[in-house]
């Protein structure tokens, strides 16, 4: 993936078609590991949680496991959807490591919804 269609890719993943944003979303996990640092940083520059939302759940298909910190950081966020995408690429992310803070994360908040 080139500089260039990584950019498509993330316009494409910002689109209110949904068709745009799957095709955008699985152009782009593929390369989720070439872009991890791209990809969080614009994730944390995200204000709107539905945009963020979209980009922690690429993140969750990295497979390097700088991604779990990043992952893991989304837990405090102040909107649930937030927070239910990155508890969720957790338990996914096939990591001990991953699996153990969201084991953690739902122990100490067991007033989530979507136990």
């Amino acid at each position: 993936m080139t500089e260039q269609e990584f950019k498509q890719a993330i316009d494409m993943l910002r689109s209110k078609d949904s068709m745009t944003y799957e095709d955008g979303f699985h152009w782009l996990i593929g390369f989720a590991d070439d872009y991890l640092d791209q990809i969080t940083t614009l994730m944390q520059n995200e204000l709107n949680p539905d945009r963020r939302s979209k980009l922690i759940e690429v993140l969750g298909h990295c497979t390097n496991e700088k991604a779990i910190t990043v992952l893991a950081s989304e837990l405090t966020s102040e909107h649930r959807d937030v927070r239910f995408l990155a508890h969720s690429q957790l338990e996914y992310f096939e990591n001990p490591k991953a699996e153990e803070i969201a084991k953690r994360y739902k122990t100490e908040n067991p007033n989530e919804d979507w136990y």
